[in-house]
């Protein structure tokens, strides 16, 4: 759908007052800008001489980062869909114990689509983890730009996971999917910093 679309179009849908594409398909689009970046990042350092030594990383880099754009352009996509369904799950009459299990069921479907958002952004940021200390030196602003994209792909998902929960009544449920969201979330702050602060580094070399 969106993908087939050029890029003001996606814009101005996102900019209108139509309920899709939402902020859980920009959280999703800004991951695989990030993983471009790597991608880009991978694919200037490959063929070099200079870089010959972790040739294999990279190359091993390059495929996990376009695997994870593609995926990542992919659920931009899936968002729009399963939030369409939450918004007919909440428009069913009457109200009553058989809606609330319909909207339920919906939320949690909703969920799942964010929260693989947040393992792939963290993903990514250890990619860049790599790439800060093999890739080509001409580009370690990219990697940068691609690490600071990933943690904000992870933190915006993070409150599309958020917003679902918060319909959910399954106490268990939430428990289970915040804990493990502050994990990746706190080890995912220590990796953007670390990368961030050795950019800053070698970008003054």
């Amino acid at each position: 759908m969106w993908r087939e679309k050029s890029l003001n179009n996606y814009l101005d849908k996102l900019a209108s007052r139509s309920p899709v594409p939402g902020g859980g398909s920009a959280a999703a689009l800004l991951g695989a800008l990030a993983a471009a970046l790597a991608s880009m990042t991978a694919n200037f350092t490959l063929g070099k001489p200079k870089y010959k030594k972790v040739e294999k990383s990279i190359t091993k880099i390059l495929k996990k980062a376009e695997n994870l754009r593609e995926r990542l352009s992919q659920l931009a996509e899936e968002d729009s869909i399963v939030y369409t369904e939450v918004s007919q799950a909440y428009r069913l009459r009457p109200e009553g114990k058989e809606r609330d299990k319909v909207v339920s069921k919906a939320l949690r479907q909703a969920s799942k689509v964010p929260f693989e958002v947040v393992g792939l952004s963290f993903q990514l940021l250890k990619l860049n983890e790599e790439l800060a200390s093999k890739g080509n030196r001409n580009l370690i602003s990219d990697v940068g730009v691609s690490v600071i994209f990933s943690l904000a792909a992870l933190e915006t998902a993070i409150l599309n996971v958020e917003i679902n929960l918060s319909g959910i009544k399954d106490k268990e449920f939430i428990t289970g999917k915040r804990n493990t969201l502050k994990l990746f979330l706190k080890e995912g702050k220590k990796i953007e910093e670390k990368v961030v602060k050795k950019v800053e580094k070698l970008m003054k070399k």
